[in-house]
């Protein structure tokens, strides 16, 4: 089994509508243990949707925001779900207490890699997103570890070029990103 196949099938389940729903019985005034009584879900489970919500939300405000869809959503879900993204968590400078990511920089970064953006070789043309899925998560955290790539990716994304390893992430397979990796990180 894959680990995407894996993490698919171990998902609660919360959606975007799902968690409007939580906050539609926050705002009727039902106290946390009614809301997850009634929506049939536990505690943590509740603090990981509202901590998915406020990313939502972070993403909506950035210049990115018009491009918000329900993935975005279970990408940050499945951000806060999983230990195996907990690098990436600390990366953005999550606080579970502020419910925000805090690494303004990092945040920008991340946000820029799950949306399109324009082709500055062709115009009229748009790169596709690089992170779209769990896969494309992992494959993020080899990346987080280089301070060489994420210098590079800072550097690209002041100059407003695609940011990061975006055209070679997107039109290579995931074990030439890796190589790619390797080989900026002279492994």
């Amino acid at each position: 089994m894959t680990l995407s196949k894996y993490l698919k099938e171990s998902v609660s389940g919360r959606t975007w509508e799902e968690a409007k729903q939580l906050y539609e019985l926050q705002d009727q005034g039902l106290n946390d243990e009614e809301i997850c009584r009634q929506a049939n879900i536990s505690e943590r489970d509740l603090q990981r949707s509202r901590g998915a919500m406020a990313l939502a939300e972070q993403y909506q405000d950035s210049e990115y925001g018009d491009q918000f869809s329900d993935n975005h959503y279970i990408i940050f879900h499945d951000l806060l779900r999983f230990n195996t993204f907990k690098e990436i968590r600390e990366w953005l400078g999550w606080s579970d207490e502020k419910l925000k990511a805090l690494d303004e920089k990092n945040t920008a970064i991340f946000f820029s890699l799950l949306s399109r953006l324009p082709d500055l070789s062709e115009e009229g043309e748009y790169i596709e997103p690089a992170i779209k899925t769990q896969d494309d998560l992992i494959y993020f955290i080899l990346i987080i570890k280089s301070a060489m790539a994420m210098d590079f990716c800072w550097k690209r994304m002041i100059l407003n070029m695609p940011p990061i390893l975006l055209p070679k992430v997107n039109k290579h397979t995931k074990n030439s990103a890796i190589s790619l990796y390797m080989k900026l990180t002279d492994i």
